[in-house]
């Protein structure tokens, strides 16, 4: 279904149950819950890279964890051998420094190395490292500029592949700077969880009427920007397509500055959200394949979207310099909330 949409990368998780046995869902293999986003059969998952490869497909692997113990490492070495070797697949997404080493003299070229978006290569010097350690591909972070992502590309020269994001899921913090787990059963993210607070004003006494609506006021902007950063609460717009981070507006900008490929985020997500984000991405590719320049590009890939409001806010977007107005003050995103349909 969605190579057929336009995907020729694939990535994905493989959580087995001898990991599950030992070290329990406590402690993840990968950046997503081991259960609702990863194959847990590695025959499943050799038969998904056998066919992803009929169709002409690339299959990459996650094993980007921030960091893994001795013993951990150990199982997730034979993991990747067994994925390398056996199953055939092209890359493996690493971030742990101490596995990526072990990895680039363990296989020998039989697999490709990826650095996670977890690797946090933020400038050129980190670019530079990763690739020093053999990795064919950076993942790039989040919040890069297509500005700085080109300064990058020009830094590396052809040393490396860039890849960056361009729809769906999005981090509060730095991915790369997060030691947190994405979500623990019913406790959720550490960065969208409603902890309980006092506000307590510098001066003592009782918090004033002006303080207090400020404080009201910042609290729902917050509130706002959390839920774009949640994939609009996991919504879809009334035609179906999938609403939250989005890049579609920088798909031209991005191929100018060199990048090798864009990713389309949500493991856990549903068939039918993949789907529609496949097939918004691939509609502004061959709009941009056809020649079409940076503004119309990105007015073609506003039309399609169709979601004017969150595209206004300027929340919603991963590379804001491409919204409509640029990065220039962003209005309260409060009114915007709760457009679209929940998937």
């Amino acid at each position: 279904m969605l190579v057929g949409s336009g995907a020729d990368e694939l990535y994905c998780g493989l959580v087995p149950e001898r990991w599950m046995t030992r070290f329990t869902r406590a402690l993840w293999l990968n950046r997503r819950d081991p259960r609702s986003a990863n194959f847990t059969s590695e025959e499943d998952f050799a038969r998904a890279v056998e066919r992803a490869h009929a169709l002409g497909a690339k299959v990459f692997l996650t094993l980007n964890a921030p960091y893994f113990t001795e013993d951990q490492q150990q199982l997730v070495l034979e993991l990747a051998d067994w994925a390398a070797g056996e199953a055939g697949v092209d890359a493996l997404i690493v971030a742990d420094l101490g596995l990526l080493a072990a990895l680039a003299e363990r296989l020998s070229g039989s697999a490709g190395l990826h650095t996670s978006t977890v690797g946090n290569a933020s400038n050129r010097e980190a670019v530079a490292h990763w690739a020093d350690l053999g990795v064919e591909r950076v993942i790039l972070p989040r919040h890069l500029s297509i500005a700085e992502i080109g300064r990058l590309v020009a830094s590396v020269g052809d040393r490396v592949e860039l890849e960056a994001f361009v729809l769906n899921d999005t981090c509060v913090y730095e991915e790369g700077f997060c030691h947190t787990m994405h979500g623990v059963d019913r406790l959720g993210a550490f960065c969208v969880t409603p902890w309980e607070y006092k506000i307590h004003p510098a001066g003592g006494g009782e918090l004033t009427a002006s303080d207090r609506a400020a404080w009201d006021a910042h609290l729902e902007d917050h509130a706002s920007w959390l839920w774009y950063c949640n994939s609009c609460g996991c919504s879809m717009s009334e035609k179906g397509l999938p609403l939250g981070p989005c890049g579609l507006c920088a798909i031209k900008g991005l191929a100018e500055a060199g990048v090798t490929s864009v990713k389309i985020v949500g493991r856990e997500a549903s068939g039918m959200r993949k789907l529609r984000s496949v097939q918004l991405v691939k509609r502004v590719l061959e709009k941009v394949e056809a020649g079409a320049s940076a503004d119309e590009a990105a007015a073609w890939a506003r039309e399609i979207r169709d979601a004017e409001e969150h595209c206004r806010a300027g929340y919603m977007c991963y590379y804001r310099e491409c919204a409509p107005g640029g990065d220039e003050a962003l209005p309260s995103t409060a009114a915007a909330r709760g457009t679209g349909g929940t998937a």
